[in-house]
């Protein structure tokens, strides 16, 4: 049988909650959250909070950070971040956020670009509330990905502000466990659910 050529699949997800009450725009950034854009730095500019790579992620602030940020090229890489500063635009009957992201994977210390995938995510939220917390979800299967270093570049754009913002994400592919089984001849070259995108309203507690 021949060699397959490497493949990489990505798939991206987001949610989005909604914060109650008159000062939702300015929940948007909270006391001590950490940013990492190399976007303008400027008060008002859109930024993200540090992306982290996570085992599992159920929600807006409910996630759990991945040890090490290791993991095999049979597994997924789960990615959670949240803009700020962006644009609330009132839209009748209510507001709306919109946003684009483009995604570049680098093996670490080189500037070849070993994929890349421009409109990974597009997304508008909506609601009669302005959206102010909004979470961004990245779900990106490894498959074909050699053990190493790699870095995932996440550029991001507020579509209706029109700036945008990027950072860096590092994480890394090791060898699979002794006896655990490789997927590579049994998974199809694509698979529906790595192609998915979803929201969920989660609204905030008064």
């Amino acid at each position: 049988m021949p060699k397959r050529a490497p493949i990489f699949l990505l798939a991206s997800g987001i949610a989005l909650g909604f914060l109650l009450g008159s000062n939702a725009a300015r929940a948007q950034a909270r006391p001590g959250d950490k940013t990492r854009s190399s976007g303008d730095a400027r008060k008002g500019a859109l930024r993200m909070t540090t992306a982290i790579v996570c085992d599992t992620i159920d929600g807006y602030e409910n996630y759990v950070p991945l040890k090490g940020a290791a993991l095999t090229s049979d597994e997924k890489l789960l990615v959670y971040f949240r803009p700020m500063s962006y644009k609330i635009e009132s839209k009748d009957p209510g507001y709306q956020a919109s946003f684009s992201e483009d995604a570049q994977i680098r093996k670490r210390g080189t500037k070849a670009i070993i994929f890349r995938k421009d409109k990974l995510l597009e997304y508008t939220a909506k609601s009669s509330t302005p959206p102010a917390q909004i979470y961004l979800k990245n779900q990106i299967s490894l498959k074909g990905l050699e053990p190493g270093d790699y870095d995932l570049t996440i550029i991001l754009t507020d579509k209706l502000g029109g700036a945008s913002t990027s950072q860096v994400v590092k994480f890394k592919v090791v060898p699979a466990k002794d006896g655990q089984k490789s997927t590579d001849e049994e998974e199809p070259l694509a698979v529906e659910s790595d192609y998915t995108a979803g929201a969920v309203d989660q609204r905030s507690k008064p």
